[in-house]
């Protein structure tokens, strides 16, 4: 740890391989293609209603039909009907709510970096040669 001027700086290395920084978008179609070619269905676009489990089985009411899984995977977002019924919902703390801008500019580091202040978080991944996400 090294002390800097405006506060504490932390570095943090992962062992073996670096981790990688992708857009959001990437991110979704690789874990969507991974998913796929491991047998994995991915329904979008259709509400969950109601869900019961019976044994290892989960029997799920949808906007789109009935459908039946070993996991249901609640990708709902920061409001999470799913997560809110599975008795999963966050305690306490005030609503969070985020922005993000990708800048045409090349990486000044490999690192991720992490800025906080009172009231906010800042994130500055490198994502390509050329581009950088905040």
């Amino acid at each position: 740890m090294q002390v800097v001027s405006r506060g504490v700086v932390a570095e943090g290395r992962f062992p073996g391989e670096p981790g990688l920084g992708v857009r959001r978008t990437a991110l979704v179609d690789a874990l969507s293609q991974r998913a796929r070619s491991a047998g994995i269905e991915i329904v979008h676009g259709c509400a969950v209603r109601n869900w019961r489990e019976r044994g290892h089985q989960i029997f799920i009411e949808t906007s789109a039909g009935p459908l039946s899984a070993a996991w249901l995977i609640g990708a709902d977002g920061v409001t999470s009907a799913i997560r809110r019924r599975s008795g999963l919902e966050r305690l306490g703390g005030a609503r969070r709510f985020g922005i993000r801008r990708h800048f045409r500019v090349e990486p000044w580091s490999s690192l991720v970096e992490v800025h906080w202040a009172d009231d906010a978080e800042a994130y500055v991944t490198p994502v390509a040669r050329d581009e950088v996400g905040v």
